[in-house]
């Protein structure tokens, strides 16, 4: 703490004392600096530059000093801007038509001449720069325009679509990754503003993807980057990458676009997964931009609209005959259940038939720029995103009829308002000032108000079924507010010399409300309908809200200060040396909890109050033969990413102090159900009055526990090629500090080490069914042996993950009418545990598969390990007759397949646990020398199949497994094995038809999976399907030789799976091209 007020008061002293001329270039705008000198090479002090944006006509401007040297920021992105240097008794001179590139330094030398006669104006026309070539450019990064965002075929319109990109992006998990991080470890920014989960729920790290919302309309993005490591200290909070989307300003003519989108199930190929049900998707909306005072004031708008009516995925009754997958329940069985709940009360349970999913979003977007007077410059905008979507939170299968009763409505609204200030002063020095508030809410409303029933064991149409109906499990009592407030201040100036040195500070406020009492109605398990009938269940589950409604609130706070010098050390080698420190505290305390203690020795209200981490970095940039074509740049540095805050506050709701859970005959109590009735309010024991103690789940904090720091390290090499080519060689080493590491606090000591090399928690079994007693330590055990919390979760840190990436890459920006990228990456990415959850029971239990001890933290092969990835974009206009162009656009993407491995299911009564630990489906497969071999493996009868023939079959099943045969006689490696590698391309094709009085209309239409439309077998993913993040189920658990866990052999059935090791979706749409019809106007 001391270190922290020190760190704070220092700054504040230092921000203070500046003088008041200092100002800052933002991360969102780009920067004009240079030299000017007389004819024989002296430099000229009291130049004057102007610099003036030819479309709106604000102005910015500054002196030469004594080196001759200026310095003018804070410069909107684009262009075309005119740059004048101007002296008196000299030949003033003008540059024009310069493109400024986003979050870089457009270098412009002026050599002025000894005025001879009257004043005039020597005008050279300059050229688009992109700065690729710039000082500045040092980190790792992918920069698109609005001109390709445009053109680009995408399904949705959202700004995460055109991540990929990327060449550093993986797409092997839930969502985009970079670095080997989680997709949640991303960021998402507005024009620098904050416009990420902070919570933690979606997986697009934008607020509403539940919804399938966008943050914003494409049609208001200028510019597109997405930042891996940028070493400039004023881009942090993040771990994985940084997407900065950069909006569009009004100018001094009035500009706009109406566009329209549509798409249907007929749009498609000639499928059941395309055309089967009805399908709909409307996307339409406006931009309108243009001058309130010319030269002075301009607005800009950009609304958009989409409606989408989706059927429910999976079978479903009274579907037709030849659907690919046949409805899980006989007639007469659905008419039972139906019947059983109106006698029960509950009147309407929904349809078991084909249910409409619809989803209307709205985005608004409004933007106002005013040029107060030639030094000050402010930006007020405003963005709204409002988004809805009835979602199915269980999926319907061949096996599991799910009533749309059990459906949710799930509601996401945002308002983001913000401000910015930007100042140039004549002295060269900068200001940027930004004040930002982000306010979103989900709701999520079951659509019935019974509790969720679930029957097992009913009679289907493929043998045994189940029926789910009621109150979705984990919508009962969901709702979370979050408010963020930001205040970012830098200071920029010329100290000395070539230096230019940057102070300031990015403050971020968050406020959360969360309610998360899943089963608050009640959670009914049945094992058939003869004993929902009876009213018998075999299990309930009920949530016991202890305090404030179940609510829970969080507040933290996130306050960076920094400091970089930005040196030119000479005319070809300028280097960026910063520090930021970043101080993050959580503002609320948990209460104290003495049964927790008692369990664990551990205090619930002992937490990371404050944490301070620093990271220095350093970038360079080499022009290496003095012309501008050929630089060396990278740099190494430290970055704080933030985690989802739901992480952190886990502990808050699981502390024993807010909710808990009444467990009648489930995982951790023996005591029997009580009678089944459908209103949850008069059931608070078990039968016979039994489990008056409800036990819930624990969740804790480590007290040292820091926010995960990844250290990145690029070295890059770029040459200017013919053709306005740009080739790159460039390398990405990731090391994660202070990563995050879930552990299993419900076990004891290991027990030994089985046959097989797998550490074990329990001494006996029991070989009937395969199921197994946890040891947990000694204070969690209460009377009867069982655990006295249902789970326990410990978050601390680790610092083993690490990822690289290698690429070569060729691209050309806009110009001449054609844009070009092709690259090919290498990647390596090794984790602990792989986050693909929001919740901490999930990532200790799925994180990884474990052989060794549960806290020991070893690398395994990441779920966000991408080894092959080659990306092309190619877009070209052809110019007809009188301005009748086509513009055709492609993109292609190759990557490697997910990777995945194998593990043990279970089924009915029998349990998957090979370890003991008290987690199912996540133990990793043992590879026998020889299937049939019973001392390595057995069998059991399963119906007409014999344990010989499953144990050739799975022989088989093993010798045309190239993954598995090279692992036999061990345990294997998680994520050792990998789908096949998929090619995907999607085309776009414009046409722009004759001028109308109007303005100027084109018709588009995208086609996505193009190389399905060409050849009916191009174009499909073969995957092997995966239970929970990589673990795929190949034989299911269902009993020991022996009660010793240490010597038992398993006992499991085994049944090829349909199609082989790898199969192609016949259900999924993306297998099968599909396209989309749009008409734009532009004015």
């Amino acid at each position: 703490m001391r270190i922290s007020r020190f760190i704070v008061g220092v700054t504040a002293a230092l921000l203070a004392t500046l003088p008041g001329r200092l100002a800052a270039q933002g991360v969102t705008t780009g920067a004009v600096a240079g030299r000017v000198t007389s004819s024989s090479g002296d430099p000229l002090a009291g130049a004057q530059i102007v610099i003036i944006n030819r479309t709106t006509g604000f102005k910015a401007g500054a002196q030469t000093r004594e080196d001759g040297r200026y310095r003018v920021q804070n410069l909107e992105p684009g262009g075309p801007y005119a740059v004048t240097a101007r002296r008196i008794g000299m030949e003033p001179q003008t540059l024009d038509n310069l493109q400024v590139p986003l979050s870089q330094t457009l270098t412009l030398d002026f050599k002025l001449t000894a005025q001879a006669a009257r004043l005039s104006v020597v005008e050279v026309v300059g050229t688009t720069n992109s700065g690729e070539f710039s000082p500045t450019n040092t980190g790792t990064r992918t920069a698109i325009s609005d001109t390709v965002l445009q053109r680009l075929p995408t399904t949705t319109r959202n700004l995460t679509d055109f991540v990929k990109i990327t060449p550093q992006v993986s797409s092997t998990g839930p969502g985009s990754s970079a670095g080997g991080l989680s997709n949640r470890m991303n960021n998402v920014q507005i024009d620098g503003a904050t416009e990420r989960d902070v919570f933690g729920l979606g997986s697009t790290g934008a607020p509403g993807a539940e919804v399938n919302a966008k943050s914003l309309s494409i049609e208001a993005v200028k510019e597109l980057q997405v930042l891996l490591a940028p070493f400039d200290v004023r881009q942090g909070n993040f771990g994985g990458f940084l997407l900065n989307a950069i909006t569009k300003s009004g100018t001094n003519d009035l500009h706009g676009s109406v566009f329209h989108a549509f798409r249907n199930q007929s749009y498609g190929a000639d499928t059941a997964a395309v055309r089967g049900q009805p399908f709909n998707r409307s996307q339409s909306g406006f931009s309108v931009g243009g001058p309130i005072i010319r030269d002075k004031l301009h607005f800009f708008t950009a609304n958009e609209w989409t409606t989408e009516n989706t059927p429910v995925t999976g079978p479903y009754a009274d579907q037709p005959a030849s659907a690919a997958q046949k409805f899980a329940l006989q007639p007469d069985t659905l008419a039972r259940f139906l019947n059983l709940m109106k006698a029960l009360g509950s009147t309407d349970v929904g349809s078991a038939g084909s249910v409409n999913i619809p989803n209307p979003l709205t985005n608004v977007f409004a933007r106002l720029d005013w040029q107060i007077n030639p030094v000050h410059r402010m930006v007020l905008r405003y963005n709204y995103a409002d988004g809805e979507r009835l979602r199915q939170q269980n999926a319907r299968t061949p096996t599991v009829a799910v009533l749309s009763d059990n459906f949710h409505n799930f509601r996401n609204v945002k308002s983001a308002p913000v401000l910015q200030l930007f100042s140039n002063f004549a002295s060269g020095a900068s200001n940027e000032l930004f004040v930002g508030y982000n306010k979103w809410f989900n709701r999520r409303d079951p659509l019935s108000a019974f509790p969720q029933i679930r029957v097992n064991t009913v009679a289907g149409i493929n043998g045994t079924s189940a029926i789910l109906a009621g109150a979705d499990q984990f919508s009962q009592g969901n709702q979370l507010d979050t408010r963020t407030y930001e205040l970012t201040e830098n200071y920029t100036f010329k100290p000395f010399g070539n230096h230019v040195v940057t102070v300031g500070t990015r403050n971020e406020y968050v406020w959360l409300r969360n309610q998360f009492t899943q089963s608050s109605l009640g959670v009914w398990s049945f094992r058939n309908l003869d004993s929902m009938a009876a009213g018998n269940a075999s299990s309930f589950r009920k949530a016991i809200v202890l305090s404030d409604g179940g609510n829970v609130y969080y507040t933290g706070l996130q306050n960076a200060f920094y400091a970089q010098d930005q040196w030119a050390v000479t005319s070809r080698l300028a280097v960026n040396v910063g520090m930021r420190f970043d101080f993050s505290s959580s503002l609320d305390d948990i209460t104290y909890n003495a049964a927790i203690d008692s369990a664990y020795g551990r205090r619930t209200d002992e937490i990371p109050k404050h944490s301070l981490q620093y990271s220095p970095r350093l970038g360079f940039n080499w022009d290496v033969t003095g012309d501008r074509r050929n630089q060396l740049r990278g740099g190494v540095g430290l970055f704080v990413g933030t985690p989802p805050y739901i992480w952190l506050e886990n502990a808050y709701v699981n502390s024993g102090n807010i909710i808990t859970f009444l467990n009648c005959n489930t995982s951790g109590s023996t005591a029997p159900a009580p009678a089944f009735q459908v209103d949850p309010n008069s059931i608070n024991t078990c039968r016979n009055g039994q489990g008056t103690k409800p036990i819930g789940d624990v969740n804790l904090l480590a007290k040292d526990l820091k926010f995960p720091q990844p250290l990145r390290m690029s070295l890059a090499y770029d040459r200017q090629l013919p053709w306005n080519l740009i080739g790159t060689l460039e390398g990405l080493y990731s090391k994660t500090l202070n990563q995050l590491f879930f552990v299993n606090l419900n076990v004891g000591a290991p027990t030994g080490v089985s046959t097989t090399g797998r550490t074990v928690y329990a001494n006996r079994v029991n070989p009937a069914n395969g199921s197994d007693t946890l040891l947990a330590p000694p204070g969690v055990v209460a009377n009867g042996g069982t655990a006295r919390f249902s789970t326990a979760v410990d978050l601390r840190n680790q610092s083993k993950d690490y990822a690289y990436n290698l690429t070569a890459q060729l691209r050309k920006r806009y110009a001449d009418n054609w844009e070009a990228l092709v690259a090919y990456t290498f990647s390596r990415a090794r984790d602990v545990q792989s986050f693909t959850s929001s919740t901490a029971v999930s990532n200790a239990q799925f994180g990884r598969t474990l052989v060794g001890p549960q806290d020991d933290p070893n690398t395994g092969i990441s779920l966000f390990d991408q080894p092959h990835k080659i990306n092309a974009l190619l877009s070209r206009t052809f110019e007809w007759w009188h301005g009748l162009g086509t513009d055709v656009t492609m993109v292609y993407t190759g990557v490697s397949g997910a990777p995945h491995d194998y593990v043990y299911a279970s089924s009915g009564g029998s349990s998957s646990d090979l370890n003991a630990d008290g987690y199912n489906t996540n133990d990793l497969f043992y590879v026998p020398n020889n299937a049939l071999d019973s001392k390595e493996i057995q069998f059991r009868q399963q119906g007409t199949r014999t344990p010989l023939t499953q144990a050739q079959d799975l022989e088989n099943f093993i010798n045309g497994s190239e993954c598995l045969r090279s692992q036999r006689g061990r345990i294997m490696t998680r994520n050792s094995c990998r789908n096949p590698f998929t090619h995907l391309v999607d085309v776009s094709v414009r046409q722009r038809l004759p001028a109308a009085r109007f303005g100027d209309v084109s018709v588009q239409w995208d086609i996505f999976n193009f190389g399905n439309l060409l050849n009916k077998n191009w174009g499909k993913a073969p995957f092997t399907p995966a239970t929970i993040n990589s673990n795929v189920p190949l034989v299911t658990h269902v009993g020991w030789s022996s009660n010793d866990l240490k010597t038992a052999v398993p006992i499991v059935n085994f049944t090829p799976p349909a199609g082989g090791e790898y199969a192609v979706s016949s259900t999924s749409a993306t297998n099968f091209w599909r396209s989309q019809l749009g008409l734009r106007i532009d004015f």
